[in-house]
């Protein structure tokens, strides 16, 4: 039996610093972490997917309530809301095709 390859394409930390984000090839995931202010240690909050294939890239808008997740093999980009509380993602149950996603950019970057 052969494994699946898994691995991670991405890092984000969310605008107010108290969430990270890990894009996670292979079972096409986001894991959501809180970050202990104190400490900097990590708590897993959820893993959600991303309703494509081969996360490459993903982003939080500027306000940080959105997060855009492309995939790269299924050519998609997919909408999740960010709640601002725990950092948990909603799928908005909007999906795009987007031809070759690779990266995902907002004006101000």
């Amino acid at each position: 039996m052969q494994e699946r390859f898994v691995s991670a394409s991405e890092v984000r930390v969310h605008p107010n610093g108290r969430f990270a984000y890990s894009a996670n090839r292979g079972h096409d995931t986001i894991t959501v972490f809180r970050i202990d202010g104190e400490t900097g240690s990590l708590s897993v909050v959820e893993r959600e997917f991303v309703r494509g294939a081969t996360p490459r890239n993903f982003n939080l808008d500027p306000t940080g309530q959105w997060l855009l997740a492309a995939g790269q093999h299924s050519h998609t980009l997919a909408s999740f809301e960010v709640d601002p509380e725990s950092g948990a993602l909603t799928y908005s149950r909007n999906v795009v095709h987007a031809p070759s996603a690779i990266c995902v950019l907002f004006g101000h970057e």
